[in-house]
């Protein structure tokens, strides 16, 4: 084996083919360590074999293949670098679906997806705007559940509307019986092609399935594993009795839990395995020494505690006191002791319309018309401050709206976006073209009602002359509200950026804001701050934790009326703050 350079003695373990199982703290190198077993294991595959490494998210794998560009071979076939779903659905699910279908299935990333006229479900019993249907999540066995963790106060209203009536098991019976139809059709969203995955193995053909796969795969390495669903843990269990896998996680940073996330199924693989199958990375070359503090403080699951590689003298964690405005002002003002610019710093809350307060934007809510979500996120797009993730859902949304104000047939309705092009005889660079030529011509817009109908123009001259006619643009597009049209019409004024906490994971910042509300949401019957006090592993706890490990140089928490609480909780582990 040639050593490579530069990895520390905890990440030189992880090359070892004995070690089975990783556990990685925030910013440990786990993804270079792993990149380096890649290579290492994939130098020494017998032809027409390979190596597959597999993580949660598109961001991390994207990481992944900008580490090996230098070795380009790595990301061709016999190997596979991709998030698990797509494994999943490339090696299990569409083989068995084109000898069921004749066709390769439709996936969507989630049922919020499809077209706006298929997202919602609705009995008629009880009027509303239904619940959409990716609130309801299909478990292992075939049922389906209502995640209600996951409803606004809208769906929460009308959820207790269906209970008054007593239609609660219809509700849920009917969002069963919509999932069903539509995977029978071979249209899945993540969640119902995992358990289809799931329940292809646990068949007769399963076996052969596995031995495939154990056959072309020298080694399979699975990343970020604490976000695995049951159902994904099973697959993995068994692909590890048939060929070698490493399987790398930290279990505080299970966010997830909607998607079926919990950090006790990594915990039990762990203690599955002896000590020699098992290692650590523990040393944060991330993370200030007070940072790291912060960051064990709220640490519940793991094994190992956070050493931060650099011991000097460090900034404490600042908790920002008084009303929103000031909060902003102090953080600002730190930003510039440290000599940062607020293009360094990010804000990160739980819930997107917390951070963006925070920030000084204003987080519309993207429901109603196409005019309004058409503003939202051109707006998003227009601002300096916006993070690249939540840009890239911005223009992805942009590019389904043009789709969607299409009339589709019947059979196209629930057809993924690269089939729809297809129907089209385009391109994805030509959906992403005419996007930017119809963002180009509302750039001019001075009011709502000019916003309105520059769209309108726009989106018709985009649309005309294709296979499939524009729906009535007067009636779909129309102008957007005045909130809409001011997050647009702000949208070039440069401001802090901000992201949700869930979208930031994986990603680091020389400065970070969590941004905690006023008041703070209870999960059954406790808050955050409650957990951290009692010990409890909790999903809002994890969520913390993850924010709070974003940062490089200087946290700060935005804790307004919660000061005196934070600061005897971190005082409990030594961690050093400030109040400002």
């Amino acid at each position: 084996m040639v050593v490579p350079q530069g990895l520390s003695d905890e990440q030189l373990r992880v090359l070892d083919p004995a070690v089975r199982v990783v556990e990685a703290g925030p910013g440990s190198g786990k993804t270079r360590s792993l990149v380096a077993r890649f290579i290492e294991t994939a130098s020494r595959c017998p032809e027409g074999t390979g190596v597959a490494l597999l993580s949660f998210t598109n961001a991390a794998v994207d990481e992944v293949r900008r580490r090996t560009s230098n070795a380009p071979q790595l990301l061709r076939s016999p190997h596979f670098v991709g998030t698990i779903d797509a494994f999943l659905h490339r090696f299990i699910v569409s083989p068995s679906e084109v000898a069921r279908l004749g066709k390769l299935p439709a996936y969507w990333a989630s049922w919020d997806d499809l077209p706006s006229d298929m997202r919602d479900v609705r009995i008629y019993q009880v009027k509303g705007a239904g619940i959409p249907l990716s609130r309801f999540r299909m478990a292992e066995s075939g049922d389906v559940t209502l995640s209600e963790g996951e409803l606004s106060w809208q769906e929460q209203s009308y959820l207790g509307q269906v209970e008054a009536a007593g239609q609660r098991s219809a509700l849920v019976n009917r969002a069963g019986s919509i999932i069903r139809g539509l995977n029978k059709k071979g249209v899945y969203d993540a969640n119902s092609a995992r358990v289809t995955a799931y329940h292809i193995i646990e068949e007769s053909q399963g076996n052969a399935i596995l031995g495939r796969l154990a056959r072309r795969f020298v080694e399979i390495l699975v990343d970020e594993a604490q976000d695995c669903d049951a159902a994904e843990f099973a697959i993995i269990r068994q692909l590890a009795a048939l060929t070698s896998t490493l399987v790398v996680a930290d279990p505080d940073q299970a966010i997830f839990g909607f998607r079926g996330g919990d950090p006790k199924l990594f915990s039990g693989y762990w203690n599955d395995h002896s000590p020699a199958e098992r290692s650590n990375l523990t040393t944060n070359y991330r993370s200030s020494g007070s940072i790291c503090s912060a960051i064990n403080a709220l640490r519940t699951v793991g094994v190992g505690v956070a050493v931060p590689s650099d011991t000097s003298a460090c900034p404490p964690v600042y908790l920002l006191t008084g009303t929103l405005a000031e909060q902003r002002s102090k953080f600002l003002t730190i930003l510039t002791e440290a000599s940062l610019l607020p293009t360094q710093a990010v804000a990160l809350a739980h819930r997107r319309t917390d951070a963006a307060a925070f920030a000084g934007g204003t987080a519309t809510a993207v429901a109603g018309g196409a005019g309004n979500r058409l503003a939202v996120h051109a707006g998003a797009l227009r601002r300096p401050g916006v993070a690249a993730a939540e840009r890239m859902r911005s223009l992805q949304h942009l590019e389904d709206l043009l789709l969607e104000l299409l009339s589709w047939p019947d059979e196209m309705l629930t057809a993924a976006r690269a089939d729809r092009l297809d129907a089209l005889g385009r391109s994805a660079e030509w959906l992403r073209i005419v996007v930017a030529g119809v963002l180009a011509q509302l750039a001019v817009a001075t009011s709502s009602a000019q916003f309105g109908a520059i769209a309108r123009t726009a989106i018709g001259q985009t649309l005309h002359g294709l296979p499939f006619p524009a729906a009535s643009l007067s009636s779909r597009v129309k102008k957007p509200s005045d909130d809409a049209w001011l997050l647009y019409a702000a949208g070039d004024q440069e401001q802090l950026q901000y992201d949700t906490i869930h979208g930031a994971k994986g990603a680091e910042f020389p400065a970070v804001v969590v941004c905690l509300p006023a008041s703070l949401p209870k999960r059954n019957g406790t808050d955050v701050l409650e957990d951290w006090a009692s010990g409890t592993n909790s999903e809002a706890r994890r969520v913390l934790y993850v924010g709070v490990s974003r940062a490089e140089h200087i946290l700060a928490i935005a804790v307004g009326t919660h000061a005196p609480r934070i600061e005897e909780l971190l005082s409990l582990s030594g961690t050093a703050t400030e109040i400002r």
